[in-house]
């Protein structure tokens, strides 16, 4: 696996609990502020976002600087190999695998969000071409409430069939929408002060704050953290527009009315566009005429679910940096005896050693299995003959065994009472295999020959006995009605 990517994939991982830990400070700090100003608290909420995005650039950096190993892949030849995969491999290299698999899913995720986003863009270019200028009435207006807010950027007023409420578009050069239904819904002090609300994010730069927000949601989309952080960057964002429209028209009242003619009117304008109904209404609308509102708390179960993720993340990652530390690195290769050979043949090897010989390219698949290295084969200390018998009488035995145990018995008398016969028979095989483990353990560990040969005497009656006793089973088994039987030789 690339270095980068794998740096990749392992900051991933990190940023679960990096996240998590973040976002419990700010909703402790949050908490706190209750009774702060909303600008107060949208730019510690604007602070915990760029955070969460540095927190992701600093470990990436960091990983991918650190010092890395080489890994000595293993291929996979031989069938012991492939079970060592269950049983020979550390924890910790197991979960080396993580990050190669996360990075791929993260891509993917990042694709269809970032396909999310261009569609919300087409659509806010969409209203912006459709809209055509507004009268010298309406620019009046809006240019001197303009300069009573102190904007001095230049704005394009346009009016929109396709948007059904004011909305904000583009920062470097904003463009305000508005629909021929607002103006006739509204009164001229409500207008105002929804088009106070307008401008004053223009002078905020809202539109460029929200472009950064779906980029980080784009790259970070997995983690709730990121999405909870947003979501409230863009009531705080509101809320500030709010008060910035009622100290310029000065009645808080009127524009609770604009706010809730406008509700009547929602539109399905796309996330990108900046709007006066862009947060919780009836929580603003209180806000605004003095209503105390109750406390808006975040609810316990996804304060659990991060909580759990967390943990099982960090305990990943712990796994995955022992993993890191056990890998073996590739030792030096020995140098090279002194050459003592005559001119002649000096320069025979100086030709072949100038000769380019490419390296085979490594497989990505296999090099990410780290494996050790097989156990060369043991030597079988029973005769072939013997040796053969056992594994053809043992292999029968699990194929009775299966479908003694597996295959329910057949709803006739005939088939219970064979069952019942079989059973029997299936403990006595395993007594027998109990048997011949043990005597195959003791052989290994016997020198003397007389001692071997009784041991092979023993053994070979037992396998006679279970060649008999998977005869027997066979045979009930046909009498059952399966006739199926496996391979007379393993």
């Amino acid at each position: 696996m690339n270095p980068f990517a794998e740096a990749v994939g392992a900051a991933l991982i990190h940023f679960v609990w990096q996240a998590l830990a973040v976002a419990a400070i700010l909703w402790f700090i949050l908490g706190l502020m209750r009774r702060s100003s909303a600008n107060a608290r949208y730019l510690v909420a604007c602070a915990g976002l760029a955070t969460l995005a540095a927190l992701q650039i600093l470990t990436l950096a960091w990983l991918y600087a650190g010092p890395r190993e080489i890994i000595q892949p293993v291929l996979i030849s031989t069938r012991a190999s492939v079970f060592s995969l269950n049983h020979n491999i550390p924890d910790g290299r197991v979960s080396m695998l993580l990050p190669f698999w996360i990075l791929r899913m993260w891509l993917a995720g990042v694709l269809i969000f970032a396909v999310r986003m261009t569609w919300a863009y087409r659509q806010v270019s969409a209203l912006h071409r459709r809209g055509t200028p507004a009268g010298e009435d309406l620019c009046a207006v809006i240019l001197r409430l303009a300069g009573r807010m102190g904007i001095e950027q230049r704005i394009r007023i346009l009016m929109s069939q396709a948007a059904d409420g004011p909305s904000v578009i583009g920062w470097l050069r904003p463009a305000l929408l508005i629909p021929a239904a607002t103006l006739a819904g509204l009164t001229p002090e409500q207008l105002e002060a929804v088009l106070a609300h307008e401008l004053a994010h223009i002078r905020r730069y809202d539109y460029l704050v929200n472009m950064l927000q779906m980029a980080i949601e784009t790259l970070l989309f997995y983690h709730p953290a990121v999405w909870w952080v947003s979501r409230r960057i863009r009531q705080e964002r509101e809320l500030c527009c709010d008060d910035a429209a009622v100290q310029a028209c000065g009645n808080p009242l009127v524009y609770a009315r604009a706010l809730t003619a406008l509700e009547k009117l929602r539109p399905a304008i796309p996330a990108m566009a900046m709007t006066a109904t862009g947060a919780p209404l009836l929580y603003r609308i209180q806000r605004l005429v003095g209503v105390p509102a109750p406390d808006r708390r975040l609810s316990s179960w996804p304060i659990a679910l991060m909580l759990i993720a967390g943990i099982v993340c960090l305990g990943l990652n712990v796994n995955w940096a022992r993993g890191q530390a056990q890998v073996p690195t590739q030792a030096k290769p020995p140098a090279p005896p002194v050459s003592r050979a005559a001119p002649q043949e000096k320069a025979v090897l100086r030709a072949q050693a100038t000769k380019k010989i490419k390296a085979p390219e490594p497989n990505p698949w296999i090099s990410q299995i780290i494996v050790q290295k097989p156990e060369p084969p043991k030597i079988d200390p029973l005769p072939a003959d013997l040796s053969r018998a056992l594994k053809n009488a043992e292999y029968a035995a699990g194929w009775e065994w299966a479908y003694l145990h597996i295959v329910p018995p057949r709803d006739n008398e005939q088939a219970k009472a064979t069952r019942a016969e079989t059973e029997k028979l299936a403990e006595r095989t395993s007594e027998i295999n109990k048997k011949l483990k043990l005597l195959q353990d003791e052989v290994a560990g016997t020198p003397a020959a007389e001692a071997r040969e009784k041991i092979f005497g023993e053994l070979r009656a037992l396998v006679d006995e279970l060649a008999r006793i998977n005869e027997q089973l066979r045979e009930a088994r046909h009498t059952e009605g399966e006739t199926h039987d496996p391979p007379a030789e393993f």
